[in-house]
């Protein structure tokens, strides 16, 4: 025989279930994997920070490796851009305080055009660079020529 009374709970533990699960999952903008290398007159651009700011939605950001290398990060979970049309700006940001040092005292590897790249990509409202960032997309290589 049942418990008259356990049928009710029952009920509540399903539809709190129900209700959870249906919380799982990615949530948020469609967001794709994005890599590339950054390079100015055939020359990797290293040490800097590449910003995609789309029209619409959250800015991505990563940094470069001596080779240029980048990969974006869109939040803590999610590596990548959201898909389209994104403005490119990139700034020299130290990662830890060795680099801050470094960089204060002249010795941090920079792009010997440094200078000219700050001066023209380096703002967030004026660069001029612009990209399309689409689904299957091998890699998004930017020149800063």
């Amino acid at each position: 025989m049942s418990c008259p009374w356990a049928w009710p709970r029952r009920r509540r533990a399903i539809v709190l279930l129900a209700l959870c699960c249906a919380g799982c999952g990615e949530r948020g903008p469609h967001v794709v994997p994005v890599s590339g290398t950054v390079t100015r007159h055939g020359k990797p651009v290293e040490n800097v920070v590449v910003h995609f700011v789309p029209e619409n939605g959250r800015e991505s950001w990563g940094a470069t490796d001596p080779a240029g290398h980048y990969t974006l990060h869109y939040d803590r979970q999610r590596e990548g851009a959201v898909t389209g049309k994104h403005r490119v700006w990139v700034e020299v940001r130290p990662k830890n305080p060795k680099e801050e040092a470094a960089l204060a005292a002249g010795t941090l590897p920079l792009h010997p055009q440094i200078d000219q790249i700050l001066a023209k990509y380096g703002d967030r409202q004026n660069s001029p660079l612009f990209v399309e960032v689409q689904d299957g997309e091998p890699a998004l290589d930017l020149k800063l020529d």
